[in-house]
């Protein structure tokens, strides 16, 4: 390439320099684009964790049950009555994310003793749960299972 001044050498430079800017900003914005999706499954994924016990190691008596929920779904729970005849207090006891109802069985003798009735519930989407779609279940991710 000959240049006639110095003059023609920058505006060659700078032009060059806009084409270079322009492709690393391009080639950015593409990167997000297909990344974003990933990123944003991964953020929301909750791992799951079976049960390794049960209301059963804890002492008192239990049972599994089943509440219905919308679109012929069920939430499986652990419902351990209180000791006490006639109308019994319960309190509703729930897991936070990435846990399952296991987690809470710590509180269970607590509140108890204390003449309540213990709901431990496994919540929606949770490892018990009849599976509807989430996030973390979108196309392209398998679901998995993990063990403790």
């Amino acid at each position: 390439m000959c240049f006639n001044n110095e003059y023609s050498y920058r505006r060659v430079l700078v032009i060059m320099s806009l084409i270079i800017i322009f492709t690393f900003t391009f080639s950015l914005v593409l990167l997000a684009w297909f990344t974003a999706p990933a990123l944003v499954r991964r953020g929301f994924h909750t791992p799951r964790q079976l049960e390794q016990s049960s209301p059963a190691e804890l002492g008192p008596a239990y049972r599994e049950i089943r509440v219905p929920t919308t679109r012929g779904k069920q939430l499986f729970c652990w419902l351990i009555p209180a000791s006490l005849s006639g109308p019994q207090p319960v309190v509703a006891v729930l897991h936070g994310r990435g846990s399952n109802a296991e987690d809470m069985l710590p509180f269970a003798p607590l509140l108890h003793r204390a003449g309540l009735g213990v709901l431990l519930i496994d919540a929606h989407n949770h490892v018990r749960f009849e599976i509807l779609p989430r996030l973390d279940l979108l196309p392209g991710n398998n679901p998995t299972v993990k063990q403790r």
